[in-house]
């Protein structure tokens, strides 16, 4: 499992990344699947797909 940064090149939607770049969670990947740790201190947890990560994020919209 390796670190993935997201770079806003149209990976994610404009607002995701925004979330994404202001938060502290850290995002991995191996082969195809996502992985997020909340740090990078913590334990990295399955997310799934690109959209998955999408999904995960926009949580995170609805609650501000």
């Amino acid at each position: 499992m390796e670190k993935y940064e997201f770079t806003g090149n149209n990976e994610l939607s404009e607002k995701a990344f925004k979330i994404y770049s202001n938060s502290s969670f850290v995002f991995y990947k191996k082969g195809e699947t996502f992985w997020c740790g909340d740090n990078q201190n913590a334990t990295p947890y399955e997310v799934g797909t690109l959209e998955d990560v999408e999904a995960l994020l926009m949580e995170f919209a609805d609650e501000n």
